[in-house]
């Protein structure tokens, strides 16, 4: 139950319940950071929402909460405008952001995507999503359903992350 971490600039990793006061200790700690970022990995949907229920009470402020599965459009400049637009509505109530499921946005590919990459291109939506999040003042909370997402979601620099069962496993 103790928090991991081989090297200093990499987020401890808990796998503890969501009532642990273990865990509520580090999300408290990682919510003094600047921007922090918090990842809820693995197990079910109720589980991590139940975590969440956790880190808006230590938060004590705003939140706004979203599944990744509603945000994505058939082309990137409408998954892009719907990830603006939450991450616009957070600033202006300066609130916790919480963005369940995305293994969707990792995974999704959109009709317009590129066949090669070019400097001039828009970025992917992935790249997109991780400098809105890097960006953003206040805490934002990512859940992924399979924790093999876990590596993908590094490029946010998240302060802590959660998993729920089994660190490579699955939602139940």
């Amino acid at each position: 139950m103790a928090a991991s971490s081989s090297e200093s600039d990499v987020a401890p990793i808990l796998q503890v319940a969501h009532t642990s006061a273990h865990m509520r200790r580090h999300c408290h700690e990682a919510l003094q950071s600047e921007g922090p970022c918090i990842v809820l990995a693995g197990g079910t949907r109720a589980e991590r929402q139940q975590t969440f229920g956790t880190i808006i009470d230590l938060a004590d402020q705003n939140a706004l909460q979203f599944r990744a599965a509603s945000l994505v459009g058939e082309r990137r400049k409408h998954t892009q405008n719907s990830l603006r637009k939450v991450f616009d509505s957070g600033s202006e109530e300066r609130a916790l952001l919480f963005v369940d499921g995305l293994d969707t946005l990792l995974t999704w590919h959109h009709v317009d995507e590129p066949a090669t990459t070019d400097e001039d291109a828009m970025p992917s939506t992935a790249e997109y999503f991780f400098q809105r999040v890097e960006s953003y003042l206040y805490p934002v909370v990512l859940g992924v359903d399979n924790a093999v997402h876990v590596d993908a979601l590094r490029q946010c620099s998240p302060h802590l992350v959660i998993t729920h069962g089994s660190p490579e496993g699955t939602a139940v």
